[in-house]
């Protein structure tokens, strides 16, 4: 039943597509033939920040989702966390993407030990704005986020932070 509607509301944007696409060149004074390009400007119009803003959060991902420790790392016992709680804006980017800083730190000299960012966003216009989407968010964490954390018993260190 929703693929039948989901097919019905493309079938209508097409129409709305190819009458827009048709009037354009009227109303901006063009010859007809300018129809064919604007129509299929109109149709995928909504989609388009979607497709720049899914490549540039894989950039951002490749850049911004990585794991920084601390040179002296082996020699920390306890750590606490001292993340920012608010979400930084990624910016010159189509469509929202917040950027979630972690940053955990010795617990006994207060430097930073364990530094990487995690990139979320809701989409574009038809995921976010129109509710295609369904609320849900698109996440990057750092790809030896794991590994990393179990490498250094991270949730050992934690637990001795917490205790002091």
């Amino acid at each position: 039943m929703i693929a039948l509607l989901f097919y019905g509301v493309i079938a209508l944007w097409a129409l709305v597509a190819i009458y827009l696409g048709c009037k354009f060149p009227r109303w901006f004074k063009l010859k007809q033939a300018w129809a064919l390009l604007f129509t299929p400007l109109v149709f995928f119009a909504p989609v388009v920040d979607e497709v720049i803003g899914r490549w540039q959060f894989k950039q951002l991902c490749e850049k911004e989702a990585v794991i920084w420790l601390s040179p002296n790392w082996k020699s920390v016992e306890a750590v606490r966390d001292a993340s920012p709680e608010l979400f930084s804006e990624a910016e010159w980017t189509v469509i929202s993407i917040k950027i979630q800083h972690e940053k955990l730190v010795d617990a006994k000299t207060g430097q930073a030990f364990m530094l990487y960012s995690a990139l979320h966003t809701k989409g574009g216009f038809v995921l976010n704005k129109m509710g295609a989407g369904l609320g849900n968010t698109r996440s990057c964490w750092p790809k030896n986020r794991d590994e990393v954390s179990k490498m250094i018993e991270i949730d050992k260190l934690i637990k001795n932070g917490k205790s002091r």
